[in-house]
């Protein structure tokens, strides 16, 4: 990390028509939280998630796209990136084999992409070249079954993977049944289940969005339709999660409709944030360094409709929310003592769905 950054990127990908910019770069002040945009991209359709190489030299975006009637297939695009200006040049799209990409995430080696399929409910993993450019399908896992949500729940849907910081396993959250599927990494990339190859969560509770603590062996998971966050105990050896409490991401009495979203922790692990689409809120919780236990802040407005990602910057001072259906980014200032957030600045952008944000070089 530079000493005393004054800014940093913002990387943010949106939905919209073909031919439409679909990833956006700004660079945001990090002494008043303003933001100014840099470049526009349309390479990539529907570039719902997005994630950046161990060595900051490639930026990667989901094409979420793909039909399963006609076997049309979605994309994972890959992009060269400048550490010192933060812009992006278009390298190359490998399809997925299924349809509807949701997220993507990239092996701390940097060697590997592993690909959630939401539409398709399955798992692709692709090889990273040296170059940067994505490669051909590694190996491929497509799961089967169902939960108690007649609508959401009536096949699987993987909405997240996501490797262990170590790079040795790789957890695969699956909305549609239920179910984090645990896999260990072979040295060739290929994947092998663990014992149990699956840890089930509460029915009807689908599984969204799982990260690390940066220090701990602590997870956090949401679990988008009972706007609910699990914190869990993280054994590296064995690669397998155990559950320590879930919690309401939604304040007492709330009788609306609400789905939980996106899911950050602080650089320092003292704060968690998770979003709520219909309350429209961010919920924190100070984190204990010690048990993994979450001690609740209370839910802060997000500041607009439909929080359906957000990140935090790399120094913490910063989070960035982007309003799915109010067209917007926010920069929200956070409060290191207490954990509370303060609006600073808007930008007007349509349908912002996911955002990364890191240093120059």
């Amino acid at each position: 990390m530079p000493e005393n950054p004054d800014h940093c990127f913002a990387y943010v990908g949106c939905y919209g028509s073909d031919g439409a910019p679909t990833i956006h770069l700004f660079e945001l002040d990090l002494r008043h939280g303003s933001m100014q945009l840099v470049q526009e991209n349309s390479d990539v359709a529907q570039a719902s998630w997005l994630a950046l190489h161990p060595g900051g030299r490639f930026l990667y975006a989901v094409s979420e796209r793909g039909n399963l009637e006609t076997n049309e297939h979605g994309a994972a695009a890959a992009f060269r990136r400048d550490p010192r200006t933060g812009r992006i040049v278009y390298l190359n799209q490998q399809s997925v084999g299924d349809a509807g990409p949701c997220y993507i995430a990239i092996h701390p080696s940097g060697r590997l992409a592993a690909l959630a399929n939401y539409m398709g409910g399955s798992l692709t993993i692709l090889t990273v070249l040296d170059d940067g450019t994505l490669g051909t399908i590694r190996d491929r896992r497509v799961y089967s079954g169902s939960s108690t949500h007649a609508r959401r729940q009536a096949s699987p849907h993987a909405h997240s993977a996501v490797f262990s910081p170590d790079g040795r396993h790789l957890f695969v959250q699956d909305l549609g049944t239920d179910q984090l599927h645990q896999y260990r990494i072979h040295q060739d990339g290929t994947l092998l289940a663990n014992d149990p190859p699956a840890v089930r969560v509460e029915p009807g509770s689908g599984p969204r969005h799982l990260i690390f603590h940066p220090s701990r062996p602590f997870a956090y998971l949401t679990h988008e339709l009972s706007n609910t966050v699990s914190a869990y105990r993280y054994d590296a050896d064995s690669g397998k999660l155990a559950e320590v409490r879930t919690l309401s991401m939604l304040p007492p009495g709330f009788t609306g409709h609400s789905q939980a979203a996106d899911i950050h922790i602080t650089p320092d692990g003292a704060y968690l944030y998770a979003s709520n689409r219909g309350h429209d809120s961010l919920m924190a919780w100070r984190v204990d360094p010690d048990s993994g236990q979450l001690d609740s802040i209370g839910d802060i407005a997000c500041g607009g409709a439909t929080p359906r990602g957000f990140a935090i910057d790399p120094s913490g001072r910063w989070l960035l929310v982007a309003h799915q259906e109010s067209h917007s980014l926010l920069s929200m200032r956070i409060d290191s003592s207490t954990g509370g957030l303060t609006p600073c600045a808007y930008v007007n952008l349509r349908q912002p769905v996911c955002v990364l944000m890191t240093f120059s070089s």
